[in-house]
């Protein structure tokens, strides 16, 4: 742990960079710690890339790819993934986005149950009451 939050293990980014998403932090009065939060992402939850819309699954309250059209908690997004993990065999502590920043709607890493602009748009209107907006405006 290093102020709070879990120690991130080297990782490749595929030619992706975090900062091909997310574009800013905080409100500007210098409150961008407060922008992230430390989460448990649940084991079985597979390789995630950063830039991934994320949600609490209900019945365990540890944080997984959110998917459209499931009824336990994991529809609604309420963070994104800061690092890419691999939770396929074990739950991992991780850095996320969980309010107020800046971020290219385009470039998030959704997962494939979101196959419509329609369906990414009305999940992104969900972390918008979160302050996490498009800096598209879209």
């Amino acid at each position: 742990m290093h102020n709070g939050f879990p120690m991130q293990p080297r990782v490749t980014y595929d030619g992706r960079y975090i900062h091909d998403w997310l574009k800013a932090e905080g409100s500007g009065e210098g409150d961008a710690e407060f922008t992230r939060r430390a989460a448990t992402i649940k084991s079985g939850a597979g390789v995630l890339k950063h830039g991934t819309p994320l949600a609490i699954e209900t019945a365990t309250g540890k944080y997984v790819a959110c998917q459209h059209g499931t009824a336990d908690g994991s529809q609604t997004p309420v963070a994104l993934l800061l690092y890419d993990i691999d939770a396929t065999a074990r739950e991992v502590d991780v850095a996320v986005i969980h309010r107020r920043a800046k971020v290219v709607l385009a470039n998030l890493q959704w997962h494939a149950s979101f196959d419509t602009a329609a369906k990414k748009a009305a999940a992104f209107a969900l972390l918008a009451a979160r302050e996490i907006t498009d800096v598209h405006g879209l």
